[in-house]
């Protein structure tokens, strides 16, 4: 009974860091013409992001209990149930077809999938296993847990030791490694669906960008995933973060030639905010993965302004909203440790 428990507890938490966040917002937000790469991306990195946000807010009012991630998680399966009775009655599925170009990315994107997959299957719940690393990694997550930040930690965003802080927290398994090294394994694969978005079949580009990649990171993933520091998984994090909100930032403002799309209007709607959180999201994860990722929120905001069509002020009106939406996603550690 004890194990069924903990196993319902450590389904939950990966619900939790994965789908159920992303879901209830995709579902707000409108399903859409988006690709099946750029659903998955958004679904993952919108629900990390989410649940590193409640996670820090958590540990600052000293709630980092398991009741406090039951009843977010409870919000989102409430929210995501409510976004699909709103569902119009019939959804129209687009049929398999497209160019020569567009067939080729599918079976690129399917085969670097593949080829992704056994290394997945071999290094399973290895990518911290080195004893520096992986102390680190336990230590950092076990300190959030209890409402602080271990002072050898101060200097790392926390986005990791909080996703780690839902599993310890919703399972009791303060001791166990396995499942908090499950976290990682995800990166290297959503980075690759990140590139595939932002590369779109259109451009020859995506043969020879996406080759390089998948090459890089096979022929490095005996290193990722046995990383000798907690340093080098946090450049994972990082990186996928980043291609994922490179990718948004490109899927939301440009077409398929690299021109500005999207239309702006002086009064907001609800599609541009969404937009906006989109890419906030995404930004903050990229902050809240490692320094450096901080530079999104600056990025984007630019972008945002740059790369959209439409009046002056309802260009400065959009570049603000999602600079607000940047703020506050990504600034999230850092206000932290003002604070």
């Amino acid at each position: 009974m004890e194990r069924a428990v903990v196993f319902t507890n450590l389904v939950l938490a990966f619900a939790l860091i994965y789908f159920l966040p992303g879901l209830a917002f995709l579902l707000w937000r409108g399903v859409g013409s988006r690709s099946a790469a750029a659903t998955v991306v958004e679904v993952f990195v919108v629900s990390m992001m989410t649940t590193i946000w409640f996670a820090l807010v958590f540990n600052l009012v000293g709630i980092v209990r398991p009741g406090s991630f039951v009843v977010l998680a409870l919000a989102c399966i409430g929210l995501t149930g409510l976004g699909i009775y709103r569902l119009p009655g019939s959804i129209q599925i687009r049929p398999l077809s497209g160019t020569p170009q567009e067939w080729a990315h599918r079976l690129i994107l399917i085969a670097g999938l593949v080829m992704l997959w056994q290394p997945f299957l071999e290094y399973s719940g290895k990518i911290i296993t080195h004893w520096d690393a992986l102390m680190a990694f336990r230590n950092f997550t076990q300190a959030f847990a209890a409402d602080g930040i271990a002072g050898n930690a101060g200097h790392y965003p926390q986005g990791l030791p909080a996703l780690g802080a839902v599993i310890l927290e919703l399972t009791g398994l303060n001791e166990q490694t396995l499942w908090l090294r499950q976290i990682t394994n995800v990166f290297p694969a959503l980075a690759f669906l990140s590139l595939a978005c932002l590369f779109r079949p259109k451009h020859w580009l995506i043969f020879g960008g996406t080759a390089l990649v998948l090459m890089g990171v096979l022929g490095n993933f005996n290193s990722i995933q046995t990383g000798y520091a907690y340093s080098y998984t946090a450049d994972m994090f990082v990186m996928m973060a980043v291609l994922a909100c490179i990718a948004a930032v490109r899927d939301s403002f440009l077409d398929d030639d690299l021109n500005p799309c999207l239309v702006l209007e002086t009064a907001l709607r609800r599609d541009l905010i969404g937009i906006a959180l989109w890419i906030g999201l995404a930004a903050g994860l990229a902050a809240n993965a490692k320094q450096i990722g901080a530079v999104m929120c600056v990025v984007a905001p630019v972008c945002a302004y740059f790369l959209t069509i439409g009046s002056f002020a309802a260009r400065r009106n959009f570049a603000a909203l999602v600079a607000g939406s940047c703020v506050l996603f990504g600034g999230g550690w850092y206000f932290y440790v003002v604070i």
